[in-house]
């Protein structure tokens, strides 16, 4: 699972790739696989780096003197994009209806972890109107 706007390996490695996280792309990637049954309404904040990563075409020249100089491809004027990475998500808060119930639980924090790829320890679920489990 890939969310979109995911760096093109990821897109092109993924068997699913699911919105963007702008538009509720985890919530979306959740309803698909159904692990998030007896969840209920379910929101997904995420903390995010304040910027992502854009990997731009450049060449290298060898100078007669030994130096070696490496620039931007350009077109029009404007540097060539190769690939564009979106901010790495560095916190995720879960809060869902069914959270109390610890299989609901573990699936949101479980799901989450994967379709982000990021370890689960960045990842808390809360049930809404409960307190934390997990």
């Amino acid at each position: 699972v890939a969310m979109g706007g995911a760096c093109d390996e990821a897109l092109r490695a993924a068997d699913w790739v699911t919105a963007t996280v702008d538009d509720d792309g985890i919530r979306r990637a959740l309803e698909h696989f159904g692990v998030i049954e007896g969840a209920g309404e379910v929101e997904v904040f995420l903390t995010v780096r304040s910027e992502g990563e854009l990997v731009v075409a450049t060449e290298t020249t060898e100078h007669a003197d030994g130096s070696v100089t490496t620039s931007p491809v350009l077109s029009g004027g404007e540097p060539i994009v190769l690939e564009e990475c979106l901010p790495a998500v560095t916190g995720v808060l879960i809060v869902a209806e069914g959270a109390d119930d610890l299989s609901v639980r573990f699936n949101l924090l479980e799901a989450a972890a994967s379709v982000l790829d990021i370890n689960q320890s960045l990842i808390k679920v809360y049930t809404k109107g409960g307190s934390q489990l997990l």
